[in-house]
Order: structure tokens, then C-alpha cells, then sequence
């Protein structure tokens, strides 16, 4: 298993990401929403790996929700950068990874796939990202 840590701006918030495969073989997606379109972010997901996000004060951690309401995006309430999001799942969590986070950002060199899900009701969302987000835990 590969382990690829990150973090916020000022460390605040932490990420692990762990999976079989290497940055350079994972999906690169990115979002079209009026939120991802301010932020930037790419993002990345492996269904057999796993993600773990440590918020090091609660206090300084916004957790962002919009549109649908369906998933808490983690944002640093001091130093402003979104590290990912999440959602409520059969007794668990599913994630995405904001990958401009990770240490390793630069190995993800494949070709951005654009999602625009504007389009998605709330069971579609959930359907879809039962199918491709990654298994979660916040700490």
C-alpha cells in the first residue's frame, strides 16, 4: 500500500491517502461547480484505498456543506484551503481527496477528466459516489 500524506496550508488539517496504485495511474478529475470553480481543486479517488483527514482544532475547521446538502466539505478556517470532502455512508464515510494537497501533487500528471454534475439529484450523487469515492476516516 502506498501512502500519500498531505495537509492544509498550515497543517491544520491532514490527509492520508493510501492506495495500491501509483499517482501517475489514478483518475484526475475536476469539478465544474460554482465551489470547485473558486477553489481549483483536482481531485482524485481509489475505491480500494483509503483516506484518513486528522483535524488537529475542530475549532479551525469549516466544514462546508451546498446545493444538496450531501457531503461536509473540509475547509482550514485559518489558512483557507480545501482539503477534500466527505459523506455519511452504511456506518462509515466516503471521501474525495482535494490531490493539490498531497505531497506528491506533481506525480498526478494525467490528463484532467471535467465533471459537470450540476445535472445530478441527491440519489444520483449518492449512487455515483458509492461507486467511486474512497472509504473514509476523519479523526
Amino acid at each position: 500500500m502506498l501512502t500519500l500524506p498531505g495537509s492544509c496550508h498550515c497543517g491544520q488539517l491532514r490527509v492520508v491517502f493510501e492506495t495500491e496504485f501509483a499517482p501517475e495511474a489514478l483518475p484526475v478529475r475536476a469539478c465544474t461547480c460554482s465551489f470547485c470553480v473558486r477553489h481549483t481543486p483536482r481531485y482524485t479517488t481509489d475505491r480500494s484505498g483509503r483516506l484518513i483527514f486528522e483535524i488537529g482544532e475542530p475549532a479551525f475547521t469549516s466544514r462546508y456543506r451546498f446545493h444538496l446538502q450531501s457531503a461536509d466539505f473540509l475547509v482550514c478556517a485559518r489558512c483557507g484551503v480545501f482539503v477534500g470532502a466527505t459523506m455519511p455512508d452504511e456506518g462509515g464515510a466516503l471521501a474525495v481527496v482535494n490531490l493539490n494537497v498531497l505531497e506528491a501533487r506533481d506525480r498526478f500528471v494525467q490528463r484532467v477528466e471535467v465533471m459537470d454534475l450540476g445535472a445530478e439529484d441527491l440519489e444520483a450523487r449518492i449512487t455515483r459516489r458509492r461507486g467511486r469515492w474512497t472509504p473514509a476516516v476523519l479523526r
